[in-house]
Formats: C-alpha cells, structure tokens, sequence
C-alpha cells in the first residue's frame, strides 16, 4: 500500500533537518554543500566504506514495515529481477534515500572537523540517523513496536512520529 503512494516519497525528505539537532548547524550546511557537490561519489563511497549504510540500502532495513514487506517473496517476480514489493517501494527508498544520505555525509564531516577518528565519525553518524530517521533497527523501537503480530499492526508506520516526539522532548528537556 505505502509503495503505491508517491507522496510518502516526497514527505520523507524533509527529515533531513533531523540531523541539525545532531550537530552544529553550520556544519550541517557545510556537510551539505559537501554532499550535494559530488553526490555519486559520495554515494558510491559510503556505499562501500559504511556498513550501516550498505546494510540500510542492501538489505531493505530502513523502516520496520517496508523492512518485513521486502523479506517476504510472494509476489511472482515482473523481470526475474526484484518482486513487486520491490518495485512498488523504489520511490519510498529514494525518498528516504534523500533524507538520510547527506545528513549521514554531513554528520560524518562534521565528526571529522572536530577531531574525532573516521571510524568514531561514522558510527556518530550510524547513531544520529538511527535517532533522526526510520531504521528497523530493533534499540529504535518503541516495546510496543517490538510486540508480537497484533501490537505490529497497532504500531504500524508509527516509527518516524515517534522518533520526532522523542528528538522534540529530549530537546526541549535539555533546553
């Protein structure tokens, strides 16, 4: 069902701005004028040096619902390349692509400018998308998201709300 709503791929862009309560705000911009100048290269190198990201982007592990919807195999495949699911949520992973590829970048530079080690630098990164972005990571979810099938369909696509309430009042709290 999300697969078949373009919109939802436009809704998760702005949760870049997740990442400006992870770092200073001008390094957020600097990280993003960084990205967005090369974004193949950077792409392709954290593909390749970040196993959080490969994981993320290989194995369908960005939101709990789309990660379970990826995992099951019973629509018939349209090119013997991917199944139908697969195909249906190519625009919700580009837009979640769009919101967690540069504030990574950035996050990850902005770690490197303050003197920490690149492999402290990405896994700050790692735990800054896993607090500002949907991840089926399993420390990302509520207890009642970690239920059982009837407490799955309860919380079904709640994860983001939630991650926004707790990024606010954690905020909020430390102000």
């Amino acid at each position: 069902v999300l697969g078949l709503k373009p919109h939802i791929a436009i809704q998760q862009i702005p949760t870049i701005l997740g990442y400006t309560t992870e770092m200073p705000i001008g390094d957020f911009f600097t990280g993003m004028g960084d990205y967005w100048s090369h974004p193949i290269e950077n792409y392709r190198w954290m593909m390749e040096h970040s196993p959080y990201i490969k994981e993320r982007y290989s194995g369908g592990g960005w939101e709990r619902d789309i990660h379970q919807a990826l995992t099951k195999k019973q629509f018939a495949n349209w090119s013997g390349k991917g199944s139908f699911v697969e195909r249906v949520c190519f625009l919700i992973e580009t837009g979640d692509k769009r919101g967690v590829m540069g504030g990574w970048w950035a996050k990850y530079k902005s770690a490197l400018a303050h003197g920490q080690t690149e492999a402290d630098a990405q896994i700050g990164a790692n735990l800054s998308s896993d607090r500002t972005q949907n991840s089926s990571t399993i420390e990302s979810l509520s207890t009642w998201q970690n239920g059982g099938s009837f407490m799955k369909l309860m919380t079904m696509f709640q994860n983001q709300p939630n991650k926004y309430f707790n990024i606010m009042a954690d905020n909020m709290r430390n102000f």
